[in-house]
């Protein structure tokens, strides 16, 4: 097992400081929220992102589901509408593990 930095360990929400942070610690491993990665991606191009894991010798551990399982329906229809792109742009960033979280208890019958 080797260590991981995850992003509710720190207060940033921005991919590039949070990459830095984690080389600057000595880690090889990160989760990255997807949305982080897509904005960077939107702004500076996909090779641009991949290029900052690679330059800072971090691999991407892995990242959220990107589709809110208790949304009201229409919500999580059009995220799962989307799941195919957004995980074929995770993979080329060097995704290969997706992880979620179900509560362990609902309020509902």
């Amino acid at each position: 097992m080797k260590p991981c930095l995850h992003p509710s360990l720190v207060e940033m929400n921005e991919l590039e400081a949070y990459l830095d942070l984690a080389a600057h610690c000595g880690y090889e491993w990160v989760d990255v929220p997807l949305h982080w990665i897509q904005q960077e991606a939107e702004k500076r191009g996909a090779s641009r992102v991949e290029d900052m894991f690679q330059s800072r010798r971090l691999q991407l551990a892995s990242f959220g589901l990107p589709v809110n399982l208790y949304a009201d329906e229409a919500d999580y229809v059009r995220d799962l509408a989307l799941l195919s792109e957004r995980a074929a742009f995770a993979v080329r960033v060097g995704a290969v593990r997706c992880t979620t979280f179900l509560w362990p208890s609902i309020d509902e019958r």
